[in-house]
């Protein structure tokens, strides 16, 4: 028994730190999308809209205390950074995909359609929302009323 606390504690720093990457990687990316499509509603490309969308899924994700305005900076430049690579809108037209404006429609529809999802699935803070968009209570589902005739806990 003593051998499975100990394996478990000497796991829990590496699985908060793998969930801390992951939460920086979420926020980096959403940040560097923002700043894209920023650019993208600088250069006419798109309307406002898109900006407000992914600014509310922003809002909506847990909160991080790191920075992300580097990728923000980045995307406002007009390039897209993940996982270490980045791209900018005119190499990806220049290569044939698309047109930056298309390119801008897009990655605005995406975020549009992100916002609608993730809105529905979560509240403020990232919390999750039941069915029926009552948010979750912190700790999990609260109790279900016992079935009449089922059999009740002691």
């Amino acid at each position: 028994m003593r051998f499975g606390v100990l394996v478990a504690c000497v796991c829990l720093p590496g699985v908060a730190a793998a969930q801390t990457d992951m939460m920086a990687m979420a926020h980096e990316s959403a940040a560097n999308q923002l700043g894209v499509l920023e650019y993208c509603q600088a250069q006419g490309y798109t309307d406002g809209s898109a900006v407000l969308a992914e600014q509310g899924v922003i809002s909506r994700m847990p909160a991080y205390a790191g920075s992300t305005a580097a990728a923000e900076a980045t995307g406002k430049a007009g390039t897209i950074a993940a996982n270490g690579q980045s791209v900018s809108l005119s190499d990806m037209a220049a290569k044939g995909h698309s047109t930056q404006a298309g390119l801008c429609q897009q990655m605005a529809a995406s975020a549009k359609q992100a916002a609608a999802s993730n809105a529905a699935s979560f509240g403020p803070g990232g919390v999750p929302r039941m069915p029926g968009g009552m948010p979750a209570m912190p700790g999990g589902m609260p109790a279900m009323p016992a079935m009449p005739g089922a059999p009740q806990p002691q």
